[in-house]
């Protein structure tokens, strides 16, 4: 399935004190490992950054919010807006086990619906989905009218919810952990810890 993957990277990190992009894991950092990641899936990927110079050193498209200062929301619009393709994985830039697995077991969920959204431990995750193209007039529109909640966007959406029970059957491993994002510097420590064990 042709299909873009979209890494947003426009967040301030204030509560990380520093760019959780960039943060390094596992001797390479945060954003190389997304991109290797959605490479194993996609055959377009783009970042959503209002500093693309951080990342010049990734080959990968880079684009800025078309709506600066409007958070998350923005950033999936700008994607979709940029991406030349239907359907569209979009990952949060400080998920440090996000899974080819995971990314394309979500993709083919996609079909009939215009967003595949995970809800693990009943907390839906609109940062690591699936969204078909067509939604970001959807979007725009919400940003327009600055209702910038996640939630406002999804209500207008036909989605497809995905949870842990989903995907028993097909032993993803580390899907819940897929999910685990780095907030501020014990999230980073947590992180470093859970992968020693793996």
């Amino acid at each position: 399935m042709q299909s873009t993957g979209i890494i947003l990277a426009g967040g301030k990190s204030s509560r990380m004190g520093e760019n959780k992009a960039l943060l390094a894991f596992n001797g390479e950092t945060v954003i190389e490992r997304l991109v290797k990641e959605l490479q194993a899936v996609t055959n377009d990927i783009l970042i959503v950054t209002n500093t693309p110079e951080d990342y010049h050193f990734l080959s990968v498209k880079k684009v800025s919010d078309r709506y600066p200062n409007k958070g998350p929301l923005a950033g999936i619009e700008s994607g979709l807006y940029h991406s030349t393709n239907d359907s569209n994985i979009i990952v949060a830039c400080d998920m440090p086990f996000v899974t080819a697995e995971t990314l394309e077991w979500l993709l083919s969920n996609l079909e009939g619906y215009s967003a595949v959204i995970p809800e693990v431990n009943g907390q839906i995750h609109p940062l690591l989905a699936v969204y078909h193209k067509k939604v970001r007039e959807i979007a725009e529109k919400c940003i327009e009218a600055n209702d910038l909640k996640l939630q406002i966007f999804l209500n207008q959406l036909k989605v497809k919810k995905v949870t842990e029970e989903d995907v028993t059957a097909r032993s993803l491993v580390p899907f819940e952990q897929s999910f685990f994002n780095m907030n501020d510097p014990s999230d980073w420590r947590k992180a470093i810890q859970i992968s020693s064990k793996n």
